[in-house]
């Protein structure tokens, strides 16, 4: 499928990602004034707004990759970039820069969604730069607004300001120590959704989370990035504790289980993506305190979005059967952790 030559190389982000704190993103929804919300329009209604949005787009962004999302394959692709997720419209389109750090979805859930995302803990950097580019939007566009309620959206919890910032937090220590119930008791003091590596109504796996402002009516942008700041700050100080206590009461056992996680990734071969998103989970940590004989973490990170299944399944051009699909992807972790040795 030619599309996905545009989509070869790992997202800059993904691939340098940082080290507790995977990536932070901001992201507002707008809808035009006087314009159903997508779900309820017909196909030439969608394509009248996706025009009138392409043109002020392509003033305000040039030379940006773009994508119709009009298969299920491939909103299973973007949704494991991180750019969509499971509950996003089969009717979608696309734009994103080559490093798809700034992207702008058309016609999903609402009208018009702007996205930034940026390895690290950068909340502050992601909202600033979201909110520059909506500011320029709001001139270009008239957006459903109401005086009583704010920015009008699709869904309740978006309604007001629009604002959901959000952070990809890799917390295997928490995890490895049992103190995931810490992780319960700072969310039930904020207004925290916690979800998934993958986002809305996704399962928790491979020790990542995703943690995300809940409300946006009646809460100020600058208390929206202040609240997720302060519960960041928090998991990474209990991460931190508990990196430290492992090392210093279990480093031994932790040892064995990534000597045994490389010896299954370099042999095995048949493997499914939640048994080797464990296995590279654990050498990903193994690699980040600085133990000997694992792969070096940026290629730990690459290897974490293409043994996903869309695009496992892209590298092979969309033909793999799926009883096919766990035999190539542990091919596809032999030859690529042999290359790094």
């Amino acid at each position: 499928m030619a599309w996905v030559e545009s989509f070869r190389l790992t997202p800059v982000w993904w691939q340098s990602q940082g080290k507790i704190v995977a990536s932070s993103r901001a992201r507002f929804v707008r809808n035009l004034e006087g314009k159903k919300f997508p779900d309820t329009l017909v196909k030439e209604e969608r394509d009248t707004i996706l025009n009138e949005v392409n043109i002020s787009l392509d003033t305000l962004v040039r030379d940006f990759k773009t994508i119709s999302i009009d298969t299920g394959i491939k909103k299973e692709f973007f949704t494991e970039r991180h750019i969509l997720n499971r509950e996003s419209s089969d009717f979608a389109f696309i734009f994103t820069n080559e490093v798809e750090e700034e992207t702008y979805i058309i016609n999903d859930r609402d009208h018009l969604r702007v996205q930034i995302t940026m390895p690290g803990l950068v909340l502050d950097e992601v909202f600033s730069m979201a909110r520059h580019r909506m500011r320029a939007l709001e001139r270009e566009f008239n957006f459903s607004y109401n005086e009583t309620f704010g920015y009008l959206t699709s869904s309740l919890t978006n309604t007001g300001t629009g604002l959901r910032l959000s952070v990809l937090m890799f917390i295997p220590g928490i995890f490895l120590a049992r103190e995931t119930e810490k992780i319960l008791a700072l969310l039930v003091k904020a207004p925290i959704v916690l979800r998934g590596l993958y986002g809305e109504k996704s399962e928790i796996k491979g020790n990542f989370i995703q943690i995300s402002t809940k409300f946006t009516l009646g809460v100020s942008l600058e208390d929206s990035l202040r609240m997720l700041q302060e519960v960041v700050k928090a998991l990474l100080e209990t991460e931190k504790r508990s990196r430290d206590m492992i090392l210093a009461s279990a480093r031994v056992e932790l040892e064995d289980r990534v000597s045994r996680s490389m010896a299954i990734l370099e042999s095995a071969r048949i493997i499914s993506f939640d048994e080797a998103l464990e296995h590279l989970s654990i050498v990903k940590f193994a690699s980040q305190i600085g133990f000997e004989g694992v792969p070096d973490e940026n290629l730990i990170n690459k290897l974490l979005l293409w043994i996903s299944p869309a695009h496992l399944s892209a590298l092979y051009s969309f033909e793999l059967k799926d009883e096919d699909m766990d035999i190539k992807r542990a091919e596809l972790l032999r030859n690529w952790l042999k290359e790094e040795d």
